[in-house]
């Protein structure tokens, strides 16, 4: 940028900014997906006041760039939603995070660190919510399928006795009941909060 010096009424000086650089720019275009999903990465991970409305937009247009799922909201006081909280670990937030959490105001941030998920958790103790983006994967290719838990989302339990949100790609959602839809519904004839079914071999 080039910069002019410029007298001031009072004695002081002023500097303005005249022309700003253009080596370098415009930046070159790519549709290289892996360079496009590791910028994306850096920019949803990092803690600068900056990457939000980047990351805000990107939500929106680049979901398939995102290492994650779509956004999920789910009760904290169904069982499995309460095995899968303590499993999470207090952080500082990130971009991602603050995107979660919008204009709330009682938020506390976490991360999943087997899956690598961002998580919020909204509201007053009796009446909060995780917040969050679904894993794409499972993340130990090891551990396999126990059950799967029906509550808000689909629940995925391991053999190794750990619990994670259900899989899923970002433009697709998980649910269950008859017909279509946008969202779970609890199947025909059933009143329990929560669903569990056994898988074996």
């Amino acid at each position: 940028m080039t910069v002019l010096q410029a007298a001031h009424p009072h004695g002081d000086p002023l500097l303005i900014a005249a022309r700003h650089r253009t080596e370098g720019y415009p930046l070159p275009r790519t549709d290289d997906h892996d360079v496009l999903a590791a910028g994306w990465r850096t920019i949803a991970s990092s803690q600068l006041f900056e990457a939000y409305e980047p990351l805000e937009i990107g939500m929106h247009y680049a979901t398939d760039l995102l290492p994650f799922g779509p956004h999920t909201e789910v009760r904290t006081r169904g069982p499995a939603a309460r095995r899968w909280g303590q499993q999470l670990t207090p952080c500082t937030p990130t971009a991602l995070h603050a995107v979660l959490a919008d204009d709330a105001q009682d938020v506390t941030f976490y991360t999943d660190r087997t899956t690598g998920i961002p998580v919020i958790r909204k509201g007053s103790s009796r009446e909060s919510t995780w917040i969050f983006l679904a894993p794409l994967r499972l993340p130990d290719p090891d551990a396999q399928l126990k059950s799967v838990i029906l509550e808000d989302t689909v629940w995925i339990q391991t053999t190794d006795d750990r619990i994670h949100p259900g899989p899923c790609t970002p433009r697709e959602h998980l649910w269950w009941g008859p017909g279509g839809g946008t969202g779970p519904r609890r199947p025909p004839g059933s009143s329990p909060s929560s669903w569990t079914t056994s898988v074996r071999k």
